[in-house]
């Protein structure tokens, strides 16, 4: 059976607060080419709950940014020929909580890979039953990571954490002086 392998690597080891950084790659093992939705998955950066990661056995939720998507159009495919790979990096802090030790398995959710070998056009796409535009025909083989966390950071924020801060501060009310407090 042909197959497109979804390997994420790490470092052995991460200092909380210092970011975790990790190298997400797709490599097409199939003998055609393969046209790949770039959404979720990590190629687009995290903007879905596309990795499942653990710490200390117990799934980490997300709360990452969550992206609203209509219709994909062919230029949000990337088309990875036979034998290639490509790859991107990501901190893993942006998407899931990483201010506590442990240690961290992550793995990509290869279930959310659309993939096609047929050119992704605009009527194709439109035809497209419920986005799936996946190939029986092919595996996708999910290769985890596993890394140790050390330390404790209070400072690092998810992208969800960051928003909600965000609006936080623009529904506060603003603090009206007082007559008395206008004087100098």
């Amino acid at each position: 059976m042909e197959a497109i392998s979804a390997k994420i690597y790490s470092h052995a080891h991460y200092i909380s607060g210092e970011g975790a950084n990790l190298i997400f790659e797709l490599t097409n093992h199939t003998k055609k080419p393969v046209h790949i939705l770039k959404w979720n998955t990590p190629l687009e950066g995290l903007k879905s709950d596309c990795l499942h990661v653990l710490k200390n056995g117990k799934t980490v939720a997300y709360d990452g940014r969550l992206v609203k998507r209509g219709q994909p159009k062919p230029k949000d495919f990337l088309l990875l020929e036979p034998g290639k790979s490509v790859s991107a990096k990501v901190d893993i802090g942006e998407g899931y909580n990483m201010s506590d030790s442990g240690r961290v398995h992550v793995n990509y959710k290869s279930d959310n890979l659309i993939y096609s070998r047929e050119t992704p056009t605009q009527e194709f796409l439109m035809s497209m039953p419920n986005r799936k535009t996946t190939d029986k025909a092919i595996k996708v083989i999910a290769k985890p990571a596993t890394f140790n966390l050390t330390g404790k950071s209070r400072g690092v924020l998810t992208a969800g954490e960051k928003a909600r801060s965000l609006e936080k501060k623009k529904k506060s009310p603003k603090k009206k002086l007082s007559p008395l407090q206008n004087w100098d």
